[in-house]
């Protein structure tokens, strides 16, 4: 699904370079071992710049340890790749824990 969303984006960002496409990323996907590889090797070989890529991580990455979201987040960041918490909506009670997640995701993006 990143590749087709690079491949079909790839011609919009002549049209608007300042362009940013956000892709939802689930924890299972981040918890993969091979995820940060993958996403390195799609935008490579797609050509598509990093800077121009946003994952964003859905509900369930709350669930997540801290320190491996801190780590997913440096390491993409790392290659220019943004990375974002997915709006959950009014509708979901988040435990306090995640609302300090939130504040210290923006302290450090």
């Amino acid at each position: 699904m990143l590749r087709t969303a690079l491949q079909e984006t790839a011609e919009l960002l002549t049209i608007l370079p300042e362009f940013v496409l956000n892709v939802n990323v689930s924890a299972r996907q981040m918890e993969r071992e091979e995820f940060r590889a993958e996403v390195l090797r799609i935008l490579e070989q797609t050509g598509f710049p990093a800077a121009h890529l946003c994952l964003e991580l859905t509900e369930r990455c709350k669930d997540m340890p801290l320190e491996t979201i801190r780590n997913e987040v440096e390491f993409f960041r790392g290659y220019g790749i943004r990375m974002a918490m997915d709006d959950y909506g009014p509708e979901v009670l988040l435990p306090e824990s995640c609302f300090t997640r939130r504040w210290m995701r923006l302290s450090w993006i």
